[in-house]
C-alpha cells in the first residue's frame, strides 16, 4: 500500500510540475504582452480624406456653437461619419471624444443613434454590420473574481 502511494505521489508530482512548467512562462508572457489597442498608424490609415470645400465654419464659429463654458483645451479638425467635424476637448486615447460640431453645417452632435454607430463601425472595420456581434459591456472584464455567492 505504501509503495503504491509513493508511485502515485511521484506521477502526480510529474503531472503538476509539467502544468506549472507551462503555467509560469505563460504568466510571464501575459505580463509583457499588451492588450489589443488602436495605434496612431491605424487611425491614420483608416481616416478618410478631408475635403476642404465642405468646411464652411471656422474653428471660432464652431466653438461659439459649443459655448464658452467650459473652454475647450484642444480643437481638432477631423472626419466623423464621412463629414468634416471640429472636436472640442476630450482625449481620443482615453475614449472621451469631447464635443463634436459639424464643420459643414454647424450642427452639434449629440448622442449617436444606433444606425450612425453602425455606419461608423462598418466604415472603420471595412466589414458589413451584419457580420458583427453586438454585446453590451456593463462592467470591466479584466481582473474580475467570481465570489462564492455568484456561483
Amino acid at each position: 500500500m505504501l509503495k503504491s502511494f509513493i508511485v502515485a505521489h511521484r506521477w502526480i508530482d510529474v503531472a503538476l510540475c509539467t502544468l506549472f512548467l507551462l503555467w509560469f512562462p505563460s504568466g510571464i508572457g501575459m505580463m509583457y504582452w499588451g492588450m489589443p489597442a488602436i495605434t496612431a498608424l491605424d487611425r491614420i490609415e483608416r481616416a478618410p480624406a478631408l475635403d476642404p470645400a465642405k468646411i464652411v465654419l471656422s474653428p471660432q464659429e464652431a466653438a461659439d456653437r459649443v459655448g464658452p463654458d467650459p473652454a475647450p483645451n484642444q480643437v481638432r479638425l477631423a472626419s466623423f461619419d464621412g463629414r468634416p467635424v471640429y472636436r472640442f476637448g476630450g482625449d481620443a486615447r482615453e475614449g472621451s471624444g469631447g464635443q463634436i460640431v459639424y464643420a459643414d453645417t454647424g450642427d452639434v452632435q449629440g448622442p449617436a443613434p444606433r444606425n450612425m454607430r453602425d455606419r461608423v463601425v462598418a466604415a472603420w472595420t471595412q466589414q458589413p454590420v451584419s457580420d458583427a456581434v453586438v454585446e453590451s459591456v456593463t462592467e470591466p472584464d479584466q481582473g474580475r473574481w467570481v465570489t462564492a455567492s455568484e456561483t
